[in-house]
Order: C-alpha cells, then sequence, then structure tokens
C-alpha cells in the first residue's frame, strides 16, 4: 500500500481519504479495490500531470512484477465506480499514460457529508440523468453496470408476507421435495468441438501442491470466481463449476475434458500458500492442438488475490482474443468482497448448499452468517443465507415455513440494496416467486439472471422449470437442453425436471430415460421415483409404475396424492391433474 498522508483530497462531488483508504460521493462510501485505490491516490496526488504507466507500476506495485493488465484494470475499476465513462476525470493520452483532469483540494479535516456540488462538476449530469425506475419485476433498479452512489435497488415484492403466509397453507399437509440433489454421469453435447461457434472453456479447479487445507479452499474458490466471471461474457461458451469440479484430484488429460465436456480450451493451475504469501500458477490451453495460449506464475501476498483473480480471468480473455465493451468489462470484475476470510466461508457455503440434506443447509447457513459477520456488505453471503431459508421451505425442513420464506425474501432485499448487478440474487428472487407460483414474475426474475450471466447453467434451468410449470414444456426441453450444453455433467435435478417437461410434452418415453439415468447414481432419489412412476403409469406400463411407486413409498408410506399436489407450482390445474391421473392408476391413494 502506498503510505497515507493526513491530507484529504477532494475532486469534484468525491472525497478521498488516505488516512482510512476509503473513497466517498457526498458522504456515501464507494467501493474500490485496494490497488484500484492506490492507483487513483496516486494520479489524484499528481493532478494536471500527465503520469506514465511505468510510474504508476513502480508506486504502486513496488519490487513485484506485474503486467500492464493489473494497471488497465485497475484505471477501469476507477472510471466505473467515478462513472467518468466519457473521461472527464481521468484522461488516457496515448501512448504516454494518464492525466487527472479534475481540479484536486486538498483539506486536514475528516470531512462531514459532503453538499451537492454545482451542475457543472464532472460526471454530475450523469449521476442526474440516472432516474430511477420500477420495472414490471417489481425491483427498482439505477444504470446497469455502475456502482455510483446513486445507484442501489430495493425490491418490491408486493404482498409477499401474505403469500408467504398462504404459500405454507397449501404447504402444509407435506408436500415438499423428497430427495437430495447429486450428480450422475455426463450427458453428451450435441455439438462436437470442431463447429463451437463461442470460445468454449473449462476452468478446473485448481491443485493444492503443499497439502494444506486453507490452500485447497483458495485454490477452490478461486476456480469458481473464474467460472464466474467468464461466465458473464456472452462471446464465450463456459462450463459449470459442477461438471468441471468432477475432476478435483484426479490425474486428468486435458484431451479428456475436451472431449467429455464438449470444449476448446482448458484453463489449470495449482496453489501453494506460505504464510501470508501465495503461489499461482495457471495455464490455458487449446486442447485440440496441445498448445499453450498463455500460462502465468504469480508470488504475491494474500491481500492481492482479488485483483489477481480479475487479472487472470482478463489474460484468458486477451488469449482468447475476445474484445469486451465496458459494460461487459464492469460486469466481469468481481466486487463482492475484500475480505478473503468472508470469500472463503461463502464458497464453502455453497459446496454445502447443493448437497441438499438437513445437515449440509444448516452447516452452509452457519457459514453464510460467519461470512456477513465479517463483511455486512457482501451481497453473495447474503443470497446463499437466503437460499438456505428458501430450501428449508421448500423441503419442509422447519416447522415455520412461512417465517422461512419471509427470510428469504428480506435476505434478497438485502443483496439487492448492495449490488444490483449480482446474477444469483435474480435466481434467488426466481425461486422465490415460482415457489409462490407468481410464474411470470419468475420468468422475468431469471431473465435478468440470464442477461447478467448467460453461461449460468443454474439459472438456465431454473428457466426451464418455470416454463414446464407455466405450461410451456416444449419451450421448457429446448431450454434444459441449452443448461446441459453448459452442464454435462448435471445435478441430478436437472434430469428430474427435465423429465416432468417431456411428460407434460407427452413423452414419456424419453422423460423415462432421464429419470433412469439419474437413479443410475441416485437408485434412492424419492423426486425421481416418484416421477418415473407417473411417466411409466402414463406410457401404459402399470406393472413397472406400481414398482417404482412402492420403492418410493418404502421410507414415506404415509404418503398421498394430496401430499404430491401441495408440493407442486403448477400453473394450470389440467397441468397437475395429468401427473396425478397418472399416479392415482399407479395405485397413489387420495
Amino acid at each position: 500500500m502506498l503510505t497515507p498522508t493526513q491530507k484529504i483530497l477532494r475532486f469534484g462531488r468525491f472525497t478521498l481519504n488516505p488516512n482510512t483508504a476509503s473513497l466517498s460521493c457526498e458522504g456515501r462510501q464507494l467501493p474500490l479495490r485496494p490497488k484500484s485505490f492506490d492507483v487513483l491516490l496516486y494520479l489524484a496526488r499528481n493532478p494536471g500531470r500527465i503520469v506514465s504507466k511505468d510510474e504508476l507500476i513502480e508506486a504502486v506495485w513496488p519490487n513485484v512484477f506485474v503486467t500492464e493488465n493489473s494497471l488497465v484494470q485497475c484505471i477501469s475499476d476507477i472510471r466505473v465506480t467515478l462513472d467518468d465513462d466519457d473521461q472527464e476525470i481521468l484522461k488516457t493520452i496515448a501512448r504516454r499514460g494518464y492525466l487527472f483532469a479534475a481540479p484536486v483540494a486538498e483539506i486536514n479535516e475528516t470531512p462531514a457529508q459532503h453538499p451537492s456540488q454545482a451542475a457543472d462538476e464532472p460526471g454530475r449530469d450523469r449521476a442526474q440523468k440516472r432516474i430511477h425506475v420500477v420495472s414490471s419485476l417489481g425491483i427498482e433498479t439505477g444504470k446497469a453496470g455502475s456502482r455510483s452512489p446513486q445507484r442501489y435497488a430495493v425490491v418490491v415484492l408486493t404482498g409477499l408476507s401474505i403469500l408467504a403466509a398462504a404459500a405454507v397453507g397449501w404447504w402444509s399437509s407435506g408436500g415438499s421435495r423428497v430427495d437430495s440433489a447429486g450428480s450422475v454421469s455426463p450427458v453428451s453435447t450435441s455439438e462436437s468441438v470442431s463447429d463451437l461457434k463461442r470460445a468454449s472453456i473449462a476452468v478446473l479447479p485448481f491443485d493444492n501442491l503443499d497439502g494444506d487445507p486453507e490452500a485447497l479452499g483458495l485454490g477452490d474458490a478461486l476456480a469458481e470466481i473464474i467460472i464466474s466471471s467468464l461466465s458473464k461474457i456472452p462471446q464465450m461458451l463456459v462450463i459449470a463449476r459442477n461438471s468441471t469440479f468432477t475432476y478435483k484430484g484426479k490425474p486428468v488429460k486435458v484431451q479428456t475434458v475436451s472431449k467429455e465436456l464438449g470444449v476448446r480450451y482448458v484453463l489449470e493451475g495449482s496453489v501453494q500458500r506460505s504464510g501470508s504469501r501465495v503461489r499461482i500458477a495457471a495455464q490455458l490451453i487449446d486442447a485440440t492442438t496441445g498448445y499453450h495460449l498463455w500460462s502465468e506464475t504469480y508470488d504475491r501476498d494474500l491481500d492481492d488475490i482479488f485483483a489477481l483473480q480479475d487479472e487472470i480471468t482478463l489474460s484468458v480473455v486477451t488469449a482468447l482474443q475476445i474484445k469486451l465493451t465496458q459494460g461487459e468489462l464492469a460486469r466481469v470484475r468481481q466486487r463482492g468482497t475484500h475480505n478473503l476470510r468472508a470469500w472463503l466461508l461463502v464458497n464453502q457455503s455453497f459446496e454445502r448448499l447443493v448437497r441438499f440434506t438437513k445437515e449440509d443447509n444448516a452447516q452452509a447457513r452457519k457459514l453464510a452468517e460467519e461470512a456477513i459477520a465479517l463483511d455486512p456488505n457482501y451481497p453473495e453471503a447474503y443470497v446463499r443465507l437466503g437460499r438456505t431459508h428458501l430450501t428449508d421451505f421448500h423441503a419442509g425442513w422447519v416447522a415455520d415455513r412461512a417465517a422461512s420464506l419471509r427470510r428469504s425474501i428480506e435476505l434478497a432485499q438485502q443483496a439487492l440494496k448492495l449490488d444490483d448487478t449480482y446474477p444469483d440474487t435474480y435466481h434467488l428472487l426466481s425461486a422465490i416467486y415460482l415457489y409462490l407460483k407468481r410464474h411470470d414474475d419468475a420468468r422475468l426474475a431469471v431473465a435478468k439472471a440470464l442477461d447478467l450471466s448467460p453461461n449460468h447453467s443454474l439459472a438456465k434451468a431454473n428457466l426451464g422449470m418455470i416454463l414446464t410449470y407455466a405450461g410451456e414444456p416444449e419451450a421448457a426441453i429446448n431450454v434444459f437442453n441449452e443448461a446441459l450444453r453448459l452442464s454435462p455433467i448435471p445435478p441430478g435435478w436437472f434430469l428430474s425436471e427435465l423429465a416432468r417437461a417431456r411428460f407434460q410434452a407427452g413423452r414419456y418415453d424419453e422423460a423415462i430415460e432421464a429419470l433412469q439415468r439419474r437413479l443410475q447414481d441416485e437408485p434412492n432419489s424419492g423426486e425421481a421415483l416418484i416421477l418415473l412412476s407417473a411417466a411409466q403409469s402414463a406410457a401404459g406400463r402399470l406393472d413397472q409404475a406400481k414398482a417404482a411407486l412402492g420403492k418410493f413409498l418404502e421410507p414415506r408410506p404415509a404418503y398421498t396424492l394430496k401430499h404430491y399436489a401441495n408440493g407442486e407450482f403448477y400453473k394450470n390445474p389440467e397441468d397437475l391433474n395429468r401427473v396425478l391421473d397418472a399416479l392415482r392408476r399407479a395405485g397413489l391413494p387420495e
């Protein structure tokens, strides 16, 4: 870090305080990564002078080798935070460096909340033009991709508390999802590696070279966040975490990964931690030729890990010759937290959450709560916590389901207030809306998630679910095929929900095939067994339908048609009746 002075700097509406390493606008704190803050501070201390890139790198990263990409990322970060797309504050001088063009005043005291400035100050007009609107989703949003102080989001979920209580009314007789979501064997991809139109990539979990459990968690979290960042780029096809992490700890050739996941490029790496230092090696390989497109080894302080993850992501993008707009670049940059421990805890929470057991869900909640205690402004932590409460509601693991649903709504609201560009918040909202049978709102929410992260396989599959329950099974099947392309080794629930869509479309044999595929890996999956019973019954195979139903009822002998009906979210009663009639013929009692 640069050595701070006592002089506080003010330019336009902004105040830069080196004593607290903070940037504020009219009294509101703005998020800025440490190295980006250092670059901004150095430039603000040298206003009206062209500062070369070499000078900046030497000042901000003394005695450390970094590429120019690190500086470029910081400059982009600063412009997004200051809303300076037009370079009124920070100008790029071609082939020479950067010029801080705004007038800077030095003050000695800690500033109070800054009053509004004159309209001709840099960024003022654009800030005034940023009018908040309430969309049909019921979410108030500002300018997408900006973290300016004027931009915030407040979820307006009209009547959700009432609906939450009502939802428990139709859930209280026992309807719920009844099994865990595991993973299954690879699904064949519909495209070959040679004919992919987008740059397709699989990011493998980073190897832990020293056996340190902390380093293992760091490597997993690093791979996860690189996947998340690349997934926001529409020009790429990025394989989901649940598929790439099946190779964790296994010696595997990149050519095998390419063939099994249907990708051309593979990013792999390693992590070695020593005290407060970390060595990270990464390499991008064209698996069709074995050619290394890019590789780098970084020796950094752990505090630099967040800048490093952006550097690796953008190095991959550069190597693949993908050009990003400023808006795309802003979305790719990670802005969740600067607290390393909170970041790792949230990653661990997600790992627990997707196991879908009562015990793991409770542990996921504890980890998310610990992360929030470390960083109360970390939106992803609120989303993970909200998901645990929604899972309790969905699975029926708590007595007061309405309270769990209300809590998940509150946490989604808080996440949106902190950052309305985080796709998983809208993914969570879409699930809430679906469980409340607000199918149109659910579709709008998940569309927003996919707009922010086009490669979000979970959101894509959730859209498939919504379409099925809304009475559009053929459209749902197409969406599920897209989700399976992004996740060739999918969670088991992908296949069950694909089967549900095929059932509603009258494609019973195809539904049976998907369910049998899941049952190969999860032979006791209650969700798959009861759907299999319905599909076999609808196909006229009552013996097989009764056998599947018998296995389903073994651990839950009191289960009835009423239980099933109370656990579903169909928009059209005839769609639900189609399943109930099939189960009735198979022998499920009323």
